[in-house]
């Protein structure tokens, strides 16, 4: 009996997980308010990603509720909401690549996102990320999502490029 008591109070907390998505992505906001610097009039900036590597904690849980949005909610939302989400997903799991191999910049062996990547796959082309219920790359976030569901002419600057 406790068994399926478990069992139930799993299944009927998970959707008040789900819909504890912020779909105002302010927990987005304050990281980057927190490790990206403005300068030259606004118009250029700079993550600090070694400051961010150090204080990562609010990325990572910003990130984990990104991945616990189920297909089901995302399909529920505005069109406006649906693409917000994608692109702060494309940009917040760009910052978790950048941290998570913050030593190959820090050591030299790496200078770019780009060599990140292997010798016949690019970083964007890795699976390292839960979205929409599934592992996902961020060529699939951009490309079949992004580009392919919503005709939007400024998301090349929207998306951390």
């Amino acid at each position: 009996m406790r068994a399926i008591l478990f069992i139930l109070g799993l299944v009927f907390q998970m959707p008040a997980a789900a819909q504890s998505f912020d779909p105002s992505h302010t927990a987005f906001t304050d990281v980057l308010n927190d490790h990206v610097k403005v300068y030259d009039d606004g118009l250029k900036s700079a993550v600090n990603y070694r400051d961010l590597a150090k204080n990562r904690q609010p990325l990572d849980k910003y990130l984990a509720s990104l991945s616990a949005v189920e297909p089901g909610q995302y399909e529920s939302w505005t069109h406006e909401q649906q693409l917000a989400f994608l692109i702060n997903a494309y940009n917040g799991f760009t910052l978790q690549l950048i941290i998570d191999n913050i030593d190959k910049f820090e050591s030299g062996e790496a200078d770019s996102i780009r060599d990140l990547g292997g010798v016949f796959s690019s970083p964007w082309e890795k699976s390292f990320f839960t979205l929409l219920g599934e592992k996902r790359t961020l060529d699939w976030v951009e490309h079949e999502k992004i580009r392919g569901d919503f005709d939007e002419p400024r998301i090349h600057a929207a998306l951390v490029c």
